[in-house]
């Protein structure tokens, strides 16, 4: 091995230990991401169920004594503890509902199952089969009323529209798209733009500052309507998804939610130069919200802190009011107040990035 092909190797090491901002977000950045995701999910002691219970408590059977054997919540639920330390805790939450509000609460992903008694003796177990969420706390409740007289029970799948998992997914998967889409094509092009001295010969040329952004942004915008249109089409056909409410206020949405990314991503390019810098920084940006803001699972059975923080971010908001329009029949008025937040998110972050955007 010659000792150019060494010096070589050594300049490449030194070229990346000399920025201090791709060490962050090589090294630094993902270690601190894996631990909080680690400490969130990892370590914690007993997973947490919240079960709709619809039309009381039987009063004969073991379901009714596994209630009763429960501790009384601060909202008039019941808290029944299941499992054990070696196989895992499963803490269920029964909320008492009606069979309406349960069916409107599991479209919203707050729950996934529900419980309707039926008679005295007799319970149902309502869910969708598909949804593993479900199946877990059903094979919880199974084992919290194991050892005592056999309850007489029926499960009932699911399959009314909304209130299946997919029902739940398709939605938050299109506005996931919408983001990935604005933040990868808007925000790492120009910075790819700007590493390659691109901006700086676009200049010399006469073209018009504020037309190249919004081309950027046109062109962009376009391509996310054609991707989003071939997921909605295809769950259309294949799954029976569509929107129950209004399709103008899904346009509406698409276009704010567009608009709010569009601007976070202007913000994010407005500096850098490098693009390994910029994916670390998008990625910071997409990455919390792609496992917070309830795209594949609710984000409800995080702790209530941290709910009253997520359901505020751009991802949440676009993912749930769209949610709301598909599986709920929301029109214009529901969706007034997501729609205004993500306008705003995008009026200060495209102006910001406006602001402190750079050229050269």
């Amino acid at each position: 091995m010659s000792r150019s092909f060494l010096k070589l190797v050594l300049v490449q090491f030194r070229e990346f230990f000399r920025e201090p901002a791709i060490i962050f977000w090589s090294i630094i950045f993902p270690v601190a991401i894996a631990s909080t995701l680690g400490a969130a999910f990892s370590d914690k002691p007993e997973v947490h169920q919240t079960v709709g219970l619809a039309g009381g408590i039987p009063e004969k059977g073991s379901f009714g004594g596994l209630l009763k054997s429960g501790q009384t919540d601060n909202a008039g639920g019941v808290i029944v503890k299941t499992g054990s330390e070696a196989s895992g805790e499963i803490i269920l939450h029964f909320r008492t509902v009606s069979p309406d509000s349960a069916i409107l609460l599991m479209k919203r992903g707050i729950i996934q199952l529900y419980v309707l008694k039926e008679t005295d003796s007799t319970v149902s177990f309502h869910f969708d089969k598909a949804n593993s969420a479900a199946q877990l706390a059903y094979l919880a409740i199974l084992s919290g009323m194991n050892g005592n007289e056999t309850q007489r029970h029926s499960v009932v799948p699911m399959t009314l529209p909304g209130t299946r998992y997919i029902d739940f997914l398709i939605p938050g998967l299109m506005m996931f798209g919408v983001m990935n889409s604005f933040l990868w094509g808007i925000g790492f092009s120009l910075i790819e733009f700007r590493m390659k001295k691109l901006l700086r010969r676009m200049l010399a040329t006469p073209m018009k500052r504020h037309e190249f952004i919004l081309s950027v942004m046109v062109a962009r915008l376009f391509l996310a309507m054609i991707e989003a249109g071939i997921l909605l089409g295809f769950s259309w056909f294949f799954f029976g998804i569509y929107p129950e409410g209004s399709w103008i206020a899904v346009l509406l949405l698409f276009l704010t939610g567009a608009f709010a990314f569009t601007g976070i991503s202007l913000l994010i390019a407005a500096r850098i130069e490098k693009t390994n810098i910029g994916i670390g920084f998008i990625n910071a940006v997409s990455m919390p919200m792609m496992v917070l803001s309830g795209i594949f699972f609710s984000y409800h059975n995080f702790p209530p802190f941290l709910v009253s923080v997520i359901q505020y971010l751009p991802l949440t908001l676009l993912a749930d009011a769209t949610r709301a329009v598909f599986v709920e029949g929301a029109g214009l008025g529901e969706t007034l107040i997501p729609v205004t937040l993500l306008l705003a998110t995008g009026m200060v972050t495209f102006l910001g990035g406006l602001r402190l955007f750079r050229w050269h």
